[in-house]
C-alpha cells in the first residue's frame, strides 16, 4: 500500500513543481505547461515500471503507473482551483 502512496506523491510533486514554474494568466496556466506537467508524471510512472520490468527494481504493476499519473492530475486540479479562487477574489 505504501508503494502506491509513494507513486501518487511522486506524480503529484512532479506535476506541481512544473505547474508553479509559470504564473497564471487570468486563472489559467499555459496549455503547453499543463501537457508537460501531466505528461512528465505519466512518463515518470512508465519509466519506473520499465525499470521494474527490465532492470529488476521491483514488481511492475499498471496500478503504479495509474497512481503516478493520477497524482499529476490531482496536482493540476489543485493548482487550477487555487488559481481560479485567486482570480475570482481579485476581480470582485
Amino acid at each position: 500500500m505504501t508503494d502506491l502512496i509513494l507513486h501518487f506523491a511522486a506524480g503529484f510533486l512532479i506535476s506541481f513543481i512544473i505547474l508553479i514554474l509559470k504564473k497564471p494568466v487570468e486563472a489559467r496556466r499555459p496549455d503547453w505547461l499543463v501537457i508537460v506537467a501531466v505528461g512528465a508524471s505519466l512518463l515518470a510512472g512508465v519509466a519506473k515500471e520499465a525499470g521494474d520490468y527490465y532492470l529488476g527494481w521491483g514488481t511492475p504493476e499498471i496500478a503504479d503507473i495509474t497512481l503516478t499519473w493520477g497524482g499529476g492530475i490531482v496536482a493540476l486540479a489543485v493548482v487550477a482551483l487555487v488559481d481560479w479562487i485567486k482570480y475570482k477574489r481579485s476581480n470582485t
